[in-house]
């Protein structure tokens, strides 16, 4: 009986600790990532804010929360380019970390932009 009790404790633990469902923080890290890409591929910008902020509670070293800051400025640029701030927007996407979503989101501007904007 003590054994049934103490793995029934320890079960509780792990459940208390890695989140409801027993998903691991890396999967609801993960989770978060591919929702807010999601919304934001959908131009839902509230809805993306809202998985981004998952996304920032469950990141955990430099790696992870640069994608979270990376994602922000997507939003963020997203938001200004669709409100027609398109050198806000350049700017804004301009700080993000990751160099290839960087060159991406630049050529995609500079494609649909007067003139270029380089």
């Amino acid at each position: 009986m003590k054994t049934f009790r103490a793995a029934c404790a320890v079960g509780s633990a792990i459940l208390f600790l890695t989140g409801c469902g027993g998903a691991t923080r890396q999967q609801q890290f993960d989770q978060s990532i591919r929702q807010a890409t999601v919304e934001l591929n959908q131009g839902r910008l509230d809805a993306a804010e809202g998985a981004i902020a998952n996304a920032s509670q469950f990141a955990s070293g430099d790696g992870e929360h640069r994608k979270v800051e990376d994602l922000r400025r997507l939003r963020s640029g997203t938001e200004q380019y669709i409100s027609g701030d398109v050198a806000g927007a350049i700017d804004t996407w301009r700080q993000i970390q990751d160099p290839s979503l960087r060159r991406q989101l630049l050529a995609q501007a500079d494609r649909t932009s007067e003139g270029g904007l380089r």
